[in-house]
């Protein structure tokens, strides 16, 4: 994945950076050039705790 302006502030992101496209599927940066899709089902459930409801 490629920006053309990127956001400074994300190269000093200490926590991961997540993007939602509103379609579903979040895209998490990987690094520089690299990002990933994760359906936002599967990133709920990473990241909240059990027992939780949105």
């Amino acid at each position: 994945m490629y920006w053309k302006h990127e956001r400074k502030s994300w190269q000093y992101a200490r926590a991961q950076l997540f993007f939602d496209t509103n379609d579903g599927f979040l895209w998490e940066r990987l690094d520089d050039d690299g990002a990933q899709k994760i359906k936002v089902e599967d990133f709920l459930n990473l990241y909240l705790p059990k027992g939780t409801t949105t």
